[in-house]
């Protein structure tokens, strides 16, 4: 914290008047409203001060017309002149509106309109319950660096935009993450329920084909397949379909079942025929 007081002093140069003393005490005392103020307190009257009192009233037009870049553009021309309602109706545009939406500088003008004599909250509590710890941290410190250098130096450095999308970036791998071990352990609970109360299901198929009978017995425990033809074990390649238990098989001969081992029932295709086979629990 010192070597950041240490840095705002260098780059601003600021004289040791008693506003900035006075701000300064408070500062190191924790008291960054305060802080805020003192700085501030030279720029509360004048022509420059009743320019931006104009400013602010174009912008709250521009905001009824839902123009919100222009309103922007007047409010913060009205806030870099010390008007602290300008300020924090600043804030609360970047806040309140997706097509300019900013909670960073939502957080800093708004904080800074309060710290400058505004007496009303509404809207920066909601703005700081969207900012991740960092992004709290580096809009309190950009409100310091915008107070101290008169409205000079208020915006994110490429830098600091860099770290902000990378930490929410991160933080969006993680929850996409955490959702999928979530996912995956559930379908996981769901397959070790199924095969521990699935029970096996074996059974015996004819399928007539003319003068010729072809018996299959085929057996399945919830994960794995077996095949029998005439007693001899066989390969197959297995895909799910979409029914429960529902699954179509082909042999390396090009023959297909489709079996259906919840009803006990079986279809085998070969050579463009559909023969419904005759199945038999065992």
């Amino acid at each position: 914290m010192k070597k950041l007081l240490i840095f705002l002093i260098i780059t601003f140069s600021l004289n040791s008047s008693a506003d900035y003393t006075v701000g300064l005490s408070a500062y190191n005392n924790g008291d960054t409203r305060t802080a805020i103020f003192e700085w501030l307190t030279d720029m509360k009257d004048g022509e420059y001060f009743s320019g931006g009192i104009s400013a602010y009233y174009i912008g709250r037009d521009k905001e009824k017309e839902k123009n919100y870049i222009d309103a922007i553009k007047f409010y913060e021309f009205a806030a870099q002149r010390g008007i602290d309602f300008a300020q924090f109706s600043l804030g609360r545009t970047y806040y309140s509106y997706p097509e300019v939406r900013n909670l960073i500088y939502a957080y800093m003008w708004m904080e800074i309109g309060m710290s400058n004599g505004f007496d009303k909250t509404d809207g920066k509590n909601n703005a700081e319950s969207h900012l991740s710890f960092e992004e709290l941290a580096l809009a309190s410190r950009l409100s310091i660096r915008c107070a101290l250098s008169k409205f000079a130096d208020c915006t994110l450095k490429p830098e600091d935009e860099k770290r902000i999308a990378d930490a929410k970036n991160a933080a969006e791998r993680k929850i996409k993450a955490d959702a999928k071990k979530q996912e995956d352990a559930k379908k996981q609970a769901e397959k070790t329920k199924q095969k521990k109360y699935f029970k096996p299901v074996n059974m015996t198929c004819f399928y007539e084909s003319g003068n010729l009978i072809q018996e299959f017995t085929w057996s399945y425990d919830g994960n794995k397949h077996s095949v029998y033809f005439q007693g001899f074990s066989m390969n197959v390649n297995v895909m799910k379909l979409s029914e429960k238990d529902k699954f179509k098989l082909t042999m390396d001969t090009g023959q297909t079942f489709e079996n259906d081992y919840n009803n006990y029932k079986s279809v085998s295709t070969f050579g463009g025929r559909r023969i419904f086979g005759i199945c038999i629990p065992k």
